[in-house]
């Protein structure tokens, strides 16, 4: 019983290939390629690029928060917006740390005079100084 269990994948694969001959074969091995091609193609457009993008801006000496699949910085710029607009608003003209903190902080943070900056925003990657 045992080594029925051991051979059963290799009884499966043979029985698969056994009955898909000749035009069925060729469909299949089709159908696998266009998969693979399609699922090299989203992983290059949602992963691949993005960090290779992220690498080239910090070889060229840019700073910025570093890629996170899916949406990025946007639950840290939620996040800092809810707590800034909870607080009272000084009265005084500086309205960005209330309106944008997150922009606000990325540029007190990460951007030298004549320097920029970029943000993760999901896929796109946003320069700005």
């Amino acid at each position: 019983m045992t080594s029925f269990k051991r051979s059963q994948p290799f009884l499966l694969l043979t029985c698969l290939f056994s009955c898909l001959r000749g035009m069925e074969l060729w469909a299949l091995f089709c159908v696998l390629g266009v998969a693979a091609i399609m699922i090299w193609t989203i992983s290059n457009w949602l992963w691949f690029k993005p960090k290779k993008i992220e690498k080239f801006l910090r070889d060229q000496g840019l700073k910025g928060s570093p890629y996170r699949f899916g949406l990025g910085d946007l639950k840290e710029m939620v996040q800092m917006s809810s707590e800034a607009k909870s607080k009272p608003m000084n009265l005084t003209h500086d309205i960005a740390p209330r309106v944008l903190p997150f922009f606000h902080k990325s540029v007190a943070s990460h951007v030298l005079i004549d320097c920029v900056s970029f943000v993760l925003r999901g896929w796109e990657q946003n320069l700005w100084s």
